[in-house]
């Protein structure tokens, strides 16, 4: 049985009941802030099917109804087809969490868009945070983003769309740069990756405000969004006001920080798989948890080559070694583990590998 319930709209018979194609040309220009939104959309096939996902936040109530509008005639491609997904993810109380996904069904019934909730059972998120000894707002973006795309394989979704703002593009760098992340870290999250759109990432909250007040849409408010354990709230609610009164220009410096940090990471990535390439093999090896003798798959690569490179090129080739493998990525990456782990690596005789088991970070999606 599935650890979570999902709830189509009333009266859908068929999983095409799940889809709008709106077919009808707007009744109004576009504002700026959906010129935006159609912007962060990009190119896309002629009918495409966007799954938006929506707490019932702000922005992801913006995002709805701005692509409610603009699937009614999105310029020259024309309309495309619209969906909405709302995860309930019973870790709030029952009359807060409940009542988001009957305000984001209101909403989807008002703009006329097919909504689906998922009920996670109550339990599994923190049960789940300690199997995998994360953060219990990491185990829940794990388990909803399997749920999404879930839902985005049932409809034949060409994109998952989600409501991150540059003010999340902002805080999440923030927060990699105190956790010590890497460059692949700190580069900043694309509009694009995968099934995943963001086009909102050029958008602050403040616009998102203003286009719901123009639109006289209300949206729920997350009562643990103001609980200082949570990192990211640490940042939003102290540090971040810190900033704006003693470094009022901060914001673009951080910005700029991360495109830079992203450059780099291309070109580390780039000089690893060419100079440090490792082979998938089953033998015996050292491996930097001190695993010997196991015959489970591994990759590896000749000692001289990976003691002798560049500790950052060391760095980076244990990352993709460890992507060969398919090791999981719910932690943001330590640098300090990393650099742990690339010396002990440096340190092996004599092949350097990694196994299923090693302690290996991996790089935050």
């Amino acid at each position: 049985m599935r650890p979570y319930t999902v709830r189509p709209p009333l009266g859908a018979h068929a999983l095409a009941a799940q889809v709008l194609v709106a077919r009808h040309p707007p009744s109004h220009s576009m504002s700026p802030f959906e010129t935006a939104v159609r912007d962060g959309l990009g190119t896309f096939p002629a009918g495409a099917l966007f799954l938006a996902a929506v707490s019932g936040g702000a922005d992801s109530t913006a995002l709805l109804a701005a692509l409610a509008s603009l699937s009614r005639g999105a310029g020259a491609q024309g309309p495309f087809a619209l969906s909405c997904l709302h995860v309930e993810h019973g870790i709030r109380p029952a009359p807060e969490s409940r009542g988001d996904a009957d305000a984001v069904r209101a909403l989807c019934a008002r703009l006329g868009v097919p909504c689906t909730v998922t009920h996670v059972k109550r339990g599994l998120i923190a049960e789940r945070a300690r199997g995998r000894r994360c953060g219990l707002e990491a185990a829940a973006r794990d388990i909803r983003l399997r749920i999404l795309r879930r839902q985005a394989r049932a409809l034949g979704a060409y994109a998952i769309v989600t409501g991150h703002t540059r003010d999340d593009l902002l805080e999440t760098i923030l927060m990699r740069v105190l956790r010590g992340a890497s460059p692949a870290g700190l580069a900043p999250m694309p509009v694009r990756r995968g099934l995943f759109l963001r086009p909102l990432l050029a958008l602050n909250r403040a616009a998102v405000e203003a286009y719901l007040r123009e639109q006289g849409l209300s949206w729920q408010t997350d009562s643990s969004n103001a609980d200082l354990r949570f990192l990211r709230n640490r940042i939003r609610l102290r540090l971040i006001p810190l900033l704006d009164e003693y470094f009022p220009g901060w914001r673009p410096s951080v910005q700029a920080l991360a495109l830079q940090q992203g450059r780099v990471a291309g070109f580390l990535a780039g000089e690893a798989e060419r100079r440090l390439h490792w082979d998938l093999e089953r033998e015996n090896c050292a491996s930097p948890s001190g695993i010997e003798g196991s015959a489970a798959p591994v990759v590896s690569l000749p000692w001289e080559v990976f003691a002798g490179a560049d500790e950052a090129l060391r760095e980076e080739a244990l990352l993709q070694g460890a992507a060969l493998l398919g090791k999981g990525a719910h932690k943001p990456i330590s640098r300090r583990a990393l650099t742990k782990a690339a010396a002990a690596l440096a340190r092996s005789t004599p092949r350097p590998c990694i196994t299923p088991k090693s302690q290996v970070p991996s790089p935050k999606h």
